[in-house]
């Protein structure tokens, strides 16, 4: 898939899912070949600013787990304290990206749509939607640009002193993982 086609699905995504974070994730995960259908589904009550409370904007939530989903997968679940700061560097640097662009990461701060006062259904007024649509395109194409043609990190070298870590997001999803392959049975 072209560059331009990531950026135009990230785009749709939006009117088809409704939520910011999806419309990261699912072509990223394409991009990468990594479907995880229950990492899509944790990010259903994330649209609006975390369940249209005008908090962080979906689109930088969706490119930080996105990028802990690649990362995850490269490493294949062996995380060391090494690789968790520079996941932590990486969506710093996303943020920082995203904030110059579009001057805030906080939805309940656009001048053009504050989520805090809107319904779903917002999303279908063309005047309303085209900010997070300008946003999802352009954060799906430095995404995209990022990782199209990046070969895997390589792992980090084993060190003693680095214990293998997790995060709680990861704790939380590897919890979530068994007991669907527990119900699956």
């Amino acid at each position: 898939m072209k560059k331009e086609s990531y950026s135009r699905k990230s785009k749709k995504l939006l009117f088809t899912t409704f939520n910011c974070a999806k419309s990261q994730l699912i072509p990223l995960q394409e991009l990468r070949d990594a479907r995880d259908d229950e990492l899509i589904m944790a990010l259903t009550g994330l649209a609006g600013g975390l369940l249209n409370n005008g908090s962080t904007c979906g689109v930088v939530i969706g490119g930080a787990i996105s990028s802990a989903m690649i990362r995850d997968k490269e490493l294949d679940g062996n995380w060391t304290l090494e690789d968790e700061v520079q996941l932590l560097e990486e969506v710093r640097e996303n943020v920082l990206w995203f904030e110059e662009e579009f001057k805030t990461s906080l939805c309940r701060e656009r001048d053009d749509l504050n989520y805090q006062r809107i319904t779903t259904l917002g999303l279908l007024n063309p005047k309303k939607a085209k900010g997070c649509v300008t946003r999802s395109g352009a954060s799906m194409a430095r995404f995209v640009q990022k990782y199209e043609n990046a070969p895997p990190r390589p792992k980090a070298k084993a060190d003693l002193s680095l214990k293998k870590t997790s995060h709680c997001a990861q704790k939380i999803l590897e919890e979530v993982r068994q007991t669907n392959k527990h119900r699956k049975r």
